[in-house]
């Protein structure tokens, strides 16, 4: 019994860590100064958790991801007319997304587009990004947003747990058992 709990306790852990997951780099240029992203997931599609955004290319400037719970996204940083970054996607490359991306100056936006993935399409067809989008235009501060767990961790907590007590119910009958015969 202790090998199957074993067995089936290695085997969620890897199924979890195995989740689909990819990355594409982009930049940020040619709008003047901005200090602030904010990038909303439309649809079911989700970023990467706890980290969506990374390698930022002014690491001088401070810029880091200062929020994500899978559809929100904010990252922050000293004002910069050029960024290079990298963008994490939860879930697989063959299916499309869409997502908003703003990006701020102070309280003033300055860029706000719709940039869609289209695995179907070739080469660089694939990525189509649209000026414009039908989000809000406020910027959000990171005070203002509360993280929520994923439910995959509630999960995997749960299974943890379930696993332990059987494990222990079960050297306690074991126990029980080898005390009775003495």
């Amino acid at each position: 019994m202790k090998r199957i709990l074993t067995y089936l306790l290695i085997s969620t852990l890897l199924w979890a860590s195995s989740a689909h997951a990819w990355t594409q780099r982009f930049v940020e240029r040619g709008v003047g100064n901005f200090d602030h992203f904010q990038l909303w997931m439309n649809g079911s599609d989700r970023f990467e958790v706890p980290v969506g955004i990374d390698r930022f290319s002014k690491k001088k400037a401070g810029w880091q991801q200062t929020f994500n719970d899978g559809r929100l996204l904010v990252a922050d940083g000293a004002p910069v007319n050029k960024l290079f970054f990298r963008l994490r996607f939860a879930g697989s490359k063959k299916k499309p997304i869409s997502f908003v991306f703003q990006a701020w100056s102070g309280n003033t936006l300055v860029d706000d587009a719709t940039v869609t993935w289209n695995p179907l399409l070739k080469g660089s067809k694939r990525w189509n990004i649209v000026s414009g989008s039908n989000w809000i235009k406020t910027r959000i501060s990171n005070s203002s947003q509360m993280a929520v767990p994923e439910p995959s961790g509630f999960l995997l907590a749960g299974l943890g747990l379930l696993m332990l007590a059987l494990v222990r119910r079960q050297s306690w009958r074991h126990a029980m058992t080898n005390h009775a015969r003495v």
